[in-house]
């Protein structure tokens, strides 16, 4: 602002020093014109309109000087602003850059947590279905324990039975035995028949009546 003010200011003094030059002109006119005024008045005020006019020149060349100096000066600052503005451009893209990296890297974790809670999703209801299996499995294991109980009793109870069958069908062939050793004797002695077959059939219902508990 100072260069462009002192520019101003210059160009203004420059622009009053031509106008200024203007009037000896005007006076050496009138002078022309006047037929009453003599020579040496005529050389005077060509003197002083001469020596106003180098005054003015040389005002003139120190104004154009200094408006070189001037545009010079403001050169150097125009190409140091311009310096700055390419180099806030240059931060500008940079940063515009980076906001875009920065956006992209946002928009990969994005998509990264997505697939991440999606996968969580899906493994939370795998577990729940997962335990929903474990319970019913849990249960049905249960059911046949209890079963299993239930047999093994079963079991046992029919081993005790059979245990008391077996004693019964040994006590049974024990007396088969018994009395087929007594039909023996009796039929090598005197004894007689019907006797003998009586025991047998006796012997024999007995027989087939553990039999018929036995099944």
């Amino acid at each position: 602002m100072r260069l462009e003010a002192r520019l101003h200011d210059a160009l203004t003094d420059r622009h009053a020093g031509v106008t200024v030059a203007v009037v000896p002109e005007q006076i050496h006119s009138n002078s022309d014109s006047d037929s009453g005024k003599n020579d040496h008045e005529e050389r005077k005020a060509e003197l002083a309109a001469q020596e106003h006019l180098d005054v003015k020149e040389r005002v003139l060349r120190e104004k154009e000087t200094e408006l070189n100096d001037l545009a010079r000066a403001m050169e150097r600052s125009f190409a140091a602003r311009a310096v700055e503005v390419e180099s806030l451009a240059r931060q500008a893209r940079q940063e515009r850059e980076r906001s875009l990296l920065a956006q992209e890297d946002a928009a990969m974790w994005t998509t990264s947590l997505d697939a991440m809670q999606t996968a969580h999703a899906q493994e939370r209801e795998r577990l729940e279905s997962l335990s929903v299996y474990l319970e019913e499995t849990e249960a049905a294991l249960e059911t046949r324990k209890h079963n299993l109980a239930l047999f093994a009793h079963e079991v046992e109870c029919q081993h005790q039975s059979n245990v008391a069958l077996q004693r019964r069908l040994d006590a049974e062939v024990q007396k088969v035995r018994s009395h087929t050793s007594g039909m023996r004797d009796l039929r090598g002695g005197d004894g007689d028949d019907g006797t003998a077959r009586e025991q047998s059939s006796t012997l024999r219902r007995s027989l087939t009546s553990s039999l018929f508990q036995a099944k």
